[in-house]
């Protein structure tokens, strides 16, 4: 424990990890924008989540009911087929301190091509 304190949970690392979840999130608010999906993402700290809903919720509860168990798998399948994983319950992507932003960018542009895929499907 004393080493993570000490080496890893810094200021400097928690620094970079909260830019790197901004710079995630601010990516995946344009993509939303881009594609017109009515989604949108939640931020806390040094992770971001993609939301179902058109506005960010403001409870666990409202959260809860707001998912698409079916979104949730078919954007995960996407995702794993492009060689990225997130958090299987739903969509926290957490921003971890080694994450560069070649590494953000390059989730972003998996996530872009995902919504672009949907929103393609949903329009024809």
């Amino acid at each position: 424990m004393r080493a993570t304190l000490a080496d890893v949970a810094t200021p400097a690392a928690f620094e970079r990890m909260i830019k790197g979840a901004d710079r995630m999130a601010d990516g995946l608010d344009a993509s939303i924008a881009v594609h017109r999906l009515p989604w949108s993402v939640t931020r806390c700290g040094a992770r971001a989540e993609l939301q179902f809903i058109p506005h960010p919720p403001t409870s666990g509860s409202q959260a809860k009911a707001a998912f698409d168990w079916g979104m949730i798998y078919d954007t995960h399948l996407f995702l794993a087929n492009r060689g990225f994983i997130v958090t299987p319950y739903h969509n926290m992507m957490p921003v971890p301190p080694v994450a560069s932003d070649d590494d953000i960018d390059r989730l972003v542009d998996a996530w872009d091509a995902c919504m672009g895929e949907i929103a393609r499907q949903a329009g024809a």
